[in-house]
Parts: C-alpha cells; sequence; structure tokens
C-alpha cells in the first residue's frame, strides 16, 4: 500500500549522488507534470557519503496521464525509472515505506 493521504504520495529515490541538489530533482519531477512538490526531503547514507535518499512528498494530479501511471505501476510494487539528464543514468522511483 502507498503511503498517502488523500491525494498526496510520498515517493522515494533510494540512491542518488550526494552532489545532486534538491532544485534538480524538483525540476525532473516538475516536467513530470504528476502534481505539485510539496516537500523534499535528503537522508544522508551512513555507509557512503558520495549518496544519498530522497523522499518527496507530492501533491498528485489525479487528472494527469503521467500520475495516474505512475501510481498504478507503485500500486502494482514496480519501479519507475526517471531519466533526469540524458548524459546521466537515471533514478530509480519507488514508493515510500511506513517504518
Amino acid at each position: 500500500m502507498l503511503l498517502q493521504t488523500k491525494n498526496n504520495i510520498v515517493l522515494c529515490i533510494p540512491r542518488v549522488d550526494a552532489l545532486i541538489s534538491k532544485d534538480v530533482i524538483k525540476t525532473a519531477f516538475e516536467m513530470l507534470r504528476i502534481g505539485t512538490i510539496i516537500n523534499i526531503v535528503e537522508y544522508s547514507n551512513q555507509y557512503n557519503p558520495n549518496f544519498k535518499k530522497i523522499l518527496i512528498f507530492i501533491d498528485m494530479d489525479h487528472s494527469s496521464e503521467n500520475a495516474k501511471w505512475m501510481k498504478k505501476r507503485l500500486q502494482e510494487n514496480q519501479d519507475i525509472k526517471i531519466v533526469y539528464n540524458h548524459m546521466l543514468p537515471y533514478w530509480k522511483v519507488v514508493e515510500a515505506k511506513k517504518k
């Protein structure tokens, strides 16, 4: 089950290069037009300081085809690969899980 309330959903990028800024992440998700980004939270990786984990809080736009597709994939426990720069690899995005 997705960690969500009403239209809000929390997405997780488990591994991001530590040099990637929140602005780069925000821009990449805004280009998808899946909803409004409420907040982006970074967590440092205790085992490797070159990487961090990202949580993205989004108010989903359920009229968006991209948002519908993304939500369906997440409900099926599948990941989403987001290419954020044509010269760099993609981010693997998964649903954020409750602890």
